[in-house]
């Protein structure tokens, strides 16, 4: 499911660029798009490890959690910050 939403926010934010360089009309429903499948993501890595937690799978989350924890790190400031730029160029008038 975490693939799936972050293919969603590689799109919402590929359009939000292309809206917030054309300084289109939807800049701000784009951006909310965007913003909303950077969480949906990061939510979806939270339950699949609440659930290996939950299934005792210790060798699971000792290979995972480090590794994941600076790929979603990463992975929401360079998205966080592509969209607020997008934003705050289609804002500029």
């Amino acid at each position: 499911m975490w693939i799936i939403l972050g293919i969603g926010t590689l799109i919402s934010t590929i359009i939000n660029i292309y809206f917030g360089i054309n300084k289109h009309v939807y800049t701000k429903w784009a951006t909310a798009f965007a913003l909303s499948f950077i969480s949906l993501t990061v939510l979806s890595q939270y339950f699949m490890v609440k659930n290996w937690v939950e299934l005792e799978d210790w060798s699971a989350l000792l290979d995972v959690v480090p590794i994941m924890t600076t790929a979603l790190t990463i992975f929401t400031v360079i998205f966080l910050t592509v969209n607020i730029f997008a934003l705050w160029n289609a804002s500029k008038k």
